[in-house]
């Protein structure tokens, strides 16, 4: 359904939406609680309610779209070489849902789950080629939100921010934004958010959530989930699969964060390469991705304003939270961060 006052042009389901398998248990607001809270003001969700949409989006580009008929493959690419996140996959005007590095991991994992990284054989090597091949070869609309992280929720252009922000906080990563017709203008993304709270965080209405410390609001609390250095690149998606998270922590041998692996790390692997998915993570990083190889810290004691600095100066949508002898205790993602200020009360 189009959340919006205005009736939308195509009939689908309620006006609802189910959270995300992959949204993060912490919240520092108690939804248990309604009636404790009613009367409380919510700062964030009042500051993002006054903002509209259109004003966010500014001149941000129309929305790369394709059709359902395409292959993965392409679609691959596409993301890659435009440097995006997602893609909205539509036919005939009517957008029927996005693809992202989310759907291609999970895709990837119900194709190679017999692939075994204990020992690698050259009939290994072989299956995964045959299997690449395959998985590119598969139409879009086979994998259409099949990690479950991104429904198609879109929302009207003229609608406040928070209704997007709302969405955001339950672990969805963005939202496709469509005009009055129901035609999709753009995506609303947690990234884009993000980079606005960074902007107004320090400021009058938002200072007084900028300030407090990821203790203070239970965040990067929950533990994370991590695989050894030497771990194949295909055992490491099977972990993140298996506890339904976006990223995994990489320790070094002496147990020291040295790495995250995120299915963003996958952008720019083509069917051809897929083999490389049997090598060491590290060894895989090094070559794919490198700048993954430098996960970026905070300690509980840091603010929110400091988290989001972080994110934003380095492009990223998490940073891991250290404890004892440097040892990797938590992750504070943005998914994390919208939840914060949409949810904390006075």
């Amino acid at each position: 359904a189009i959340f919006s006052d205005s009736p939308p042009r195509h009939s689908c389901a309620v006006f609802a939406y189910i959270p995300s398998p992959l949204a993060s248990p912490l919240r520092p607001f108690y939804p248990n609680k309604p009636n404790q809270f009613a009367k409380m003001s919510r700062i964030g969700h009042d500051y993002l309610h006054n903002l509209k949409l259109e004003d966010l989006i500014g001149e941000e580009a129309s929305a790369i779209t394709l059709p359902s008929s395409e292959v993965v493959d392409k679609a691959i690419k596409v993301i890659a070489e435009n440097h995006i996140q997602s893609l909205p996959v539509c036919d005939a005007g009517e957008c029927l849902g996005l693809v992202d590095h989310l759907d291609f991991l999970t895709f990837a994992l119900s194709i190679f789950k017999d692939v075994s990284d204990d020992k690698i054989h050259a009939e290994d090597i072989n299956s995964l080629e045959v299997k690449g091949r395959a998985l590119g070869l598969h139409s879009l609309k086979d994998i259409l939100d099949y990690s479950g992280a991104d429904p198609f929720v879109p929302v009207n252009v003229h609608n406040p921010v928070s209704m997007a922000a709302d969405l955001l906080a339950t672990g969805i990563h963005r939202v496709p934004i469509v005009d009055n017709e129901g035609n999709i203008i753009t995506s609303f993304s947690q990234s884009t958010l993000v980079r606005h709270l960074n902007e107004h965080l320090h400021r009058v209405e938002l200072k007084s959530i900028g300030l407090q410390t990821l203790d203070q609001l239970q965040l990067g609390k929950g533990g994370c989930i991590t695989v050894p250095y030497n771990s194949s690149v295909v055992r490491a998606m099977i972990v993140m699969d298996n506890n339904k998270v976006p990223a995994v922590a990489v320790k070094s041998e002496a147990g020291t964060l040295c790495g995250n692996f995120s299915a963003a790390d996958l952008t720019g692997l083509y069917r051809e390469q897929f083999p490389d998915l049997l090598k060491p993570i590290a060894e895989y990083l090094k070559q794919y991705s490198p700048k993954s190889l430098s996960p970026v810290c905070v300690r509980p004691d840091a603010t929110l304003i400091d988290c989001v600095k972080s994110m934003v100066d380095n492009g990223i949508h998490r940073v891991w939270v250290l404890g004892d002898n440097n040892e990797p205790s938590g992750c504070v993602s943005m998914t994390d961060v919208i939840s914060a200020v949409v949810h904390t009360v006075a």
